[in-house]
């Protein structure tokens, strides 16, 4: 996907919901969506818009060490002898926001589904 300018209705609503963004990367999907990289609170995060400028979907990367506090104290709870690999908060129109982290449990890939508040949704 090459870097292309998103157009003005995208960009507005983009700049409505993260104000202060200066290291935007706008690239458009092969589904006419606009996806936008960019650094929020020193997260990778990557927002997601249709050309009407409505939001789609918002993902934004962790890894084991700044997951928040109530997704990690579950994992360590539920699976004490897994290796946290990485993960993402979900935000959707659709649906309540949560938490997708991978792990490694017992030498078995797992993706577990967390909500805010840390309780496995899956």
């Amino acid at each position: 996907m090459k870097v292309v300018e998103a157009p003005v209705a995208v960009k507005s609503s983009f700049e409505q919901n993260f104000a202060g963004t200066t290291d935007a990367k706008w690239t458009k999907t092969s589904a006419g969506l606009w996806n936008v990289s960019f650094l929020k609170d020193n997260i990778k995060t990557v927002a997601q818009y249709n050309a009407d400028g409505s939001w789609v979907a918002t993902k934004s990367e962790y890894d084991a060490q700044n997951l928040p506090e109530s997704v990690a104290t579950t994992l360590k709870t539920k699976y004490p002898a897994a290796t946290i690999k990485d993960g993402w908060k979900i935000e959707r129109a659709d649906v309540a926001a949560y938490y997708k982290v991978n792990i490694q449990n017992n030498g078995a890939d797992k993706a577990v589904l967390l909500n805010d508040a840390g309780t496995i949704t899956e």
